[in-house]
């Protein structure tokens, strides 16, 4: 009987510990909220670019920042969409937004999900 007792009882806080799988209501609602500014910083990246001095002598990569966002923003996507135990891979990101020698300046308007309200 008093196995039967500790097995029930191993059995109910497994039980219990494996249904936290899910993303709670509060992160969902946090999560999402942290995807709202990633793509009012998509936007600001895309003003920013526009407006950027062309002969400056430390051009900053717009394109690689507005990629760097675009993988974190897909990343927690994916997370709402199915959370999952073992982390997922996600591309390195450039983490160095100084435009070097022969990369891409400018971002397109069409690069640019998310929608920038002033």
């Amino acid at each position: 009987m008093k196995y039967l007792v500790l097995t029930l009882l191993l059995l109910i806080s497994g039980a219990t510990s494996a249904g936290v799988d899910h993303v709670t209501d509060q992160e969902r609602l946090a999560l999402e909220k942290v995807l709202v500014y990633l793509k009012d910083a998509q936007g600001l990246v895309l003003k920013a670019n526009s407006v950027s001095a062309i002969d400056t002598r430390f051009p900053l990569n717009y394109q690689a920042l507005n990629t760097d966002l675009a993988e974190i923003r897909e990343a927690l996507e994916r997370h709402l969409r199915a959370p999952s135990r073992s982390p997922r891979k996600m591309k390195t990101l450039e983490s160095d937004y100084l435009l070097r020698e022969g990369s891409e300046a400018s971002i397109e308007q069409d690069q640019i999900i998310g929608v920038f309200v002033e």
